[in-house]
């Protein structure tokens, strides 16, 4: 016993093998058990295969209309207020831009003959006009009634562009846009 207690009293008390504290780094770092879910593999063998995943782009409710331009683009508005455009390319068509537009379900849409505006009307009494070749909503209208027909009237090249709306119950009714201003 006194050979033990010489030789602790023997060792110097500034050993700097000792100056770490605390838990060794194997201590501390212990592999996580990856967690497998119970049918893991048939989720895995069920993945697509291939090369490149594609995105569904599709409307989530029945649409109701669709319209195609003279700039080659597709139009789609669905009962549930939306808008959608698409780019005809050479091969297919491409998702552009989705608007939620309506609060209410789209119950008209016309586009002009140049195919640059587009115009939606709903039955929660509005107007959207939408400018198709940089898809951007430049005019909203609220009216007094529901909308029964709109139709663009102008002439091609025409400096005002020029919307026929009318309601069932009252004369028809023309705005005149000129450069994304107010109506008139």
């Amino acid at each position: 016993m006194a050979d033990s207690s010489e030789n602790q009293s023997a060792q110097p008390e500034d050993d700097d093998s000792n100056d770490f504290q605390g838990p060794s780094l194997s201590e501390c770092s212990k592999p996580k058990k990856r967690k497998i879910l119970p049918f893991e593999h048939l989720y895995l063998d069920n993945l697509p295969s291939a090369e490149a995943y594609e995105r569904s782009y599709m409307h989530r409710d029945t649409i109701t209309h669709c319209l195609v331009t003279a700039t080659d683009y597709i139009i789609t508005a669905s009962c549930d207020g939306h808008i959608k455009f698409w780019k005809k390319m050479e091969i297919g068509i491409e998702f552009v831009k989705h608007f939620r537009s309506h609060l209410g379900p789209i119950t008209k849409v016309a586009v002009n003959v140049e195919g640059t505006l587009f115009c939606s009307a709903s039955s929660d009494k509005s107007l959207k006009i939408f400018d198709v070749v940089n898809f951007d909503m430049i005019n909203m209208m609220r009216l007094e009634y529901v909308p029964s027909v709109i139709e663009w009237i102008h002439a091609p090249g025409d400096a005002v562009h020029t919307l026929a709306v009318c309601d069932n119950d009252s004369p028809k009714y023309i705005f005149m846009m000129e450069e994304a201003t107010q109506p008139r």
